[in-house]
């Protein structure tokens, strides 16, 4: 390519044989064309490598940078993006897909409005076999001291990836959030497109299910290591975020600290607390209805 790309485009694999070809043949499809693909091959010992070279030879927007090593998702991220050259920034996984439209309906809306620094979509979860499950819809970027809710569909502004500096290597399995929430708390605007843009793949092998303790503990560090940057922040909000906290204590079995943090999260603002309590409850109540009326 001679002309710099709109978008560069990250996609770390680790023995992704099996849905990479499927995942790069959705960003090749893209109905906009001026992107680059950096492909990070976190050391792979399957036959990954041949999918690569296969895509590599075929389209000149296409690149590859390979680990020797098993390095892990952020550290992969890292190395993809210090080799972009885009003024737009997305990564995706090996076992997902974009839709046609996807990058052509994202970045309209950076284009559209300066002052949107990052905008993500919906998306559909799909199973092993790629039938659809659910559509999934993402949530307010207010709920980021809280939780992720930002999703796997997005497109942002090298001045993000720049002012933040890039992915915490110490995060694995919940980097995406650090990095989303640090981007909150430094006042970049985010902006919910409410159409599902890409299909997210759920199976035996993804992060969530093999690794839930891990991203259990890494989403707690999470907002241990972002809490003392929110003191701007509203207080209702801080208490939520150390409620948050609290809660995943307790999920791990850490019953002291929980009890600690559950107590410094109703100093903040017992309003608050008490508020989430109800929401929670409800939505178990919910959930469980709707499991009875399914077997029903």
């Amino acid at each position: 390519m001679t002309d710099r790309p709109k978008i560069s485009v990250v996609l770390p694999t680790f023995n992704g044989a099996a849905y990479l070809g499927e995942s790069l043949k959705s960003i090749v499809g893209q109905s906009f064309s001026s992107w680059e693909l950096i492909i990070v091959d976190d050391g792979s010992t399957d036959t990954t490598p041949e999918i690569i070279q296969e895509f590599v030879a075929r389209d000149s927007r296409i690149r590859q940078v390979r680990h020797l090593e098993n390095r892990n998702l952020p550290a992969a991220l890292n190395t993809g993006f210090s080799e972009a050259k885009g003024e737009y920034f997305t990564w995706s996984s090996d076992d997902n897909v974009y839709n046609q439209n996807a990058f052509q309906r994202l970045i309209a809306v950076l284009n559209h409005s300066a002052e949107i620094d990052i905008v993500y979509a919906d998306f559909d979860m799909i199973d092993a076999v790629g039938q659809r499950i659910r559509t999934v819809h993402c949530l307010s970027s207010q709920e980021l001291p809280i939780r992720n809710g930002i999703g796997a569909c997005f497109l942002y502004r090298r001045s993000v990836q720049d002012a933040i500096s890039g992915y915490e290597e110490s995060l694995h399995c919940a980097e995406d959030w650090d990095f989303w929430l640090r981007a909150f708390i430094a006042g970049f605007c985010f902006y919910h497109m409410r159409d599902s843009l890409y299909l997210y793949r759920d199976h035996d092998r993804s992060l969530t299910r093999s690794h839930w303790r891990l991203v259990q503990a890494a989403s707690r560090k999470v907002l241990e290591k972002n809490f003392p940057s929110m003191q701007n922040l509203a207080p209702a909000t801080r208490a939520r975020c150390a409620y948050a906290l609290s809660r995943r204590s307790f999920t791990l079995g850490e019953i002291r600290l929980g009890i600690l943090q559950f107590a410094r999260a109703c100093r903040i603002s017992p309003v608050a607390v008490f508020r989430d309590t109800v929401l929670i409850l409800s939505r178990r109540v919910f959930e469980s209805v709707g499991k009875l009326m399914r077997v029903r």
